[in-house]
């Protein structure tokens, strides 16, 4: 099966040349409610990361609509069984879980001076199908929990995963990543850092990035699927070609199945090359 995420050339040219998927952290999607989500007074909006797909395969109007960039962009489709990593693994010491995605991640990649990422990669809470409700702040006020002595309990797999039903047109699947600050001097395992920690939660602390990047596993661009935008003009078709015979091997665009039905707005559409000699995406 395959999963599919709209987007603009430049982020087609960034995900080629780098073998990566950007998460973006929740509070810095266009769902201003999602980004605003609290339980128990943490704004889990602010160390949830994530990567947005639908399993449609239907081309869908609103989504090309929405993100591209005014119809000047693409499809992209992924099979959903390849890997995602990030980090070599050292010395074979490793966190391996299995989900509808396989996450590898090295001890390094997932702890860093001032962050750390949350390993629980199993069906449900890294790749989630989005729960759509009438009130996001109801649904989601038991993802954390305090217990007797005061302690968050906290229910990641509800991080990340409730829209109200307004968005119910996406259909949305999405990877999540839940990504914790932390203090240079105090390592996770020490005890005092639970007590850093829940002050960072009631303060609301930020993260000091809002985007997360994981590399693509070597073979998944070997069978990626590229559709055009629906009347895509022909210079930003041969941008495109250009990318693909760049970065792939032998796969090349196809048209959308709504060109000569479908007419989206190019006016005003810009597409620079300079984008390419930049890590963001």
């Amino acid at each position: 099966m395959r999963i599919y995420h709209y987007t603009n050339i430049e982020t087609l040219a960034l995900i080629l040349k780098n073998k990566t998927i950007r998460f973006n952290r929740l509070d810095r999607v266009d769902d201003l409610e999602e980004g605003q989500t609290e339980s128990s007074g943490i704004k889990t909006g602010l160390y949830t990361f994530v990567s947005c797909w639908t399993e449609d395969p239907e081309e869908s109007i609103p989504l090309w609509k929405m993100y591209t960039n005014n119809g000047v962009g693409v499809r992209i489709g992924l099979d959903k069984k390849y890997e995602f990593h990030n980090g070599d693994i050292i010395n074979g010491d490793v966190i391996h879980t299995d989900g509808i995605v396989k996450k590898p991640v090295s001890p390094t990649s997932i702890i860093s001076s001032d962050y750390w990422v949350f390993p629980n990669f199993n069906d449900g809470v890294f790749y989630k199908k989005i729960e759509y409700v009438p009130d996001v702040s109801a649904a989601i006020k038991n993802a954390v929990k305090k217990d007797a002595n005061g302690v968050n309990q906290m229910q990641t797999s509800q991080w990340g995963i409730f829209k109200n039903k307004r968005w119910a047109f996406q259909d949305e699947r999405r990877f999540t990543l839940i990504i914790f600050p932390k203090p240079n001097d105090i390592s996770i395992s020490n005890p005092a850092y639970g007590d850093w920690l829940k002050i960072a939660f009631e303060k609301g602390i930020y993260l000091p990035f809002h985007y997360f990047d994981l590399e693509l596993s070597d073979n998944v661009l070997n069978d990626i699927e590229i559709t055009l935008c629906p009347n895509m003009s022909e210079g930003h078709k041969t941008l495109v070609e250009c990318l693909c015979k760049t970065y792939l091997d032998n796969i090349m665009p196809k048209e959308s199945s709504l060109s000569g039905v479908l007419i989206i707005n190019h006016k005003g559409s810009k597409v620079t090359y300079s984008i390419l000699n930049k890590r963001h995406q």
